[in-house]
């Protein structure tokens, strides 16, 4: 109980937090940018946020995870240091390299998808990536130390910025090209990094020197969460990409409009993998794997006890709610979002099967596994997309979804037995859980409100 009210409570509150930040203020993007932005434009900056969000992904996988692995574990001030300094240097170089090749590819992305604006974009890009190595540095050194609270602080910042430009911006007509949108987002991004700085001095102790050791450390723990994450990014966005190829920007910010709907479920999913996977690495050093299915079934059990009630309301309110967040433009998306919405019944076993492997020092399990689904993707996607469009791509999404769902639960069943059984008992636990709470709740209140009637009639007589 001491663990619960210690960590995964205030944590998890920030983290969850953080992540309905994130949600409100992409939401709040969106449903301003679509209507500012005719739809080729928006269609640009769609593709722009799919394609860059491999490096920001990338890095994460490269340097942020490493990071968080191994300076949480670390009792030593000294190879904490070692730790801190090897990641920073890693994070500036995979930084310039990642961004220089995106630069000098923008020429040909911007014809491949023939989309000016969609190659300006590029161009501006490196003065938003810049600005993000403080954030997501001091970002990862919080993790590390098991404290979520001024990240959820930091993201309030940087969103509230980013999304309160943007609000002055339309509602004030200003001429302001979709190309310069990264400079937006690269002010935002600088003054949260600032923030991080100022609340993290204590815990940012650099070394003088460079310890090769742990350089190579962490890069080879690294370069496969790094392949991973990299796959994984891709294959989330293969069929916007597909989708742009085959057709137009204009057909891509329908289906973005889709997956906006969609992606339901990533903010309780992301809240909690944030805080389960510094724990799941301490968990497992103290109490073995035992600990680590534990924390697998749990969670994802949680997930769909908080997904299934909510698919089903959105299911029934689809039409509704794409007409309110976009424009009648956009209704073309609706056949789509009846498929993608339940793209959250599987995502969670595949994010949380990256976790377990990571915590396990098998990363490379989750890479095999990530460039396989991107492969039968990709494959299903190339004959479903050109005679189906919309439908063709959410299609392919959720039958690749639904096999790798069945390998995941085949490789954690040897490695750590989990089983499906146990994480629908969790999830059925939970619903029960909260209907004692509504009872017992309603009892108190009835018991309450009778010796409280009970009290003043002695008053009276």
């Amino acid at each position: 109980m001491t663990d619960i009210k210690k960590y995964w409570l205030p944590n998890g509150a920030y983290s969850f937090l953080q992540n309905v930040v994130l949600f409100i203020s992409g939401f709040a993007g969106f449903v301003m940018l679509v209507r500012f932005y005719d739809k080729s434009e928006f269609g640009s900056w769609a593709l722009y946020l799919a394609l860059t969000s491999f490096v920001d992904v990338a890095r994460a996988g490269f340097v942020t995870n490493a990071l968080v692995r191994y300076a949480s574990i670390q009792d030593s001030k000294s190879e904490y240091s070692k730790v801190l300094s090897g990641s920073l240097l890693l994070h500036v170089i995979f930084t310039v390299v990642l961004t220089i090749v995106i630069y000098l590819l923008a020429p040909f992305l911007g014809r491949l998808w023939s989309s000016y604006e969609f190659y300006l974009l590029l161009e501006y890009y490196p003065i938003y990536s810049f600005c993000q190595i403080p954030f997501l540095y001091f970002s990862a050194i919080e993790q590390a130390n098991f404290s979520f609270r001024n990240q959820y602080y930091s993201n309030l910042i940087r969103n509230t910025l980013f999304i309160g430009i943007i609000a002055y911006i339309v509602l004030f007509k200003i001429e302001f090209p979709v190309y310069k949108l990264p400079i937006v987002q690269a002010f935002s991004v600088i003054v949260a990094g600032i923030y991080l700085l100022m609340v993290n001095k204590k815990k940012i102790h650099l070394s003088s020197e460079i310890d090769f050791k742990w350089i190579k450390k962490l890069i080879d723990f690294g370069k496969y969460v790094f392949g991973s994450n990299v796959i994984s990014i891709l294959f989330t966005n293969i069929d916007q990409i597909l989708l742009g190829y085959f057709y137009n920007t204009r057909i891509v910010a329908s289906y973005n409009t889709a997956m906006r709907v969609g992606n339901f479920s990533d903010i309780p999913m992301t809240s909690i993998a944030s805080i389960v996977y510094p724990k799941s690495t301490h968990r497992l050093q103290s109490v073995g794997i035992k600990g680590v299915r534990h924390i697998y079934e749990r969670s994802v059990g949680l997930i769909l006890a908080f997904v299934i009630p909510t698919l089903i309301l959105l299911v029934l309110f689809a039409h509704h709610i794409v007409k309110f967040i976009a424009t009648e433009a956009y209704l073309d998306a609706i056949p789509a979002i009846y498929i993608i919405l339940f793209f959250s019944l599987f995502k969670p076993f595949i994010k949380y099967f990256g976790i377990a492997v990571e915590v396990l020092g098998r990363p490379h399990y989750n890479f095999n596994l990530m460039i396989s689904l991107l492969i039968i993707n990709f494959v299903i996607d190339l004959f479903l997309i050109p005679k189906y469009s919309l439908i063709g791509a959410a299609l392919g999404s959720i039958i690749t979804l639904i096999v790798g769902v069945v390998m995941v639960l085949i490789i954690l069943n040897k490695m750590i037995d989990v089983q499906l059984k146990r994480i629908f008992k969790y999830t059925v636990s939970f619903y029960l859980e909260a209907l004692e709470f509504i009872i017992f709740f309603n009892e108190y209140k009835e018991s309450f409100e009778g010796n409280l009637n009970g009290e003043k009639e002695e008053k009276i007589f």
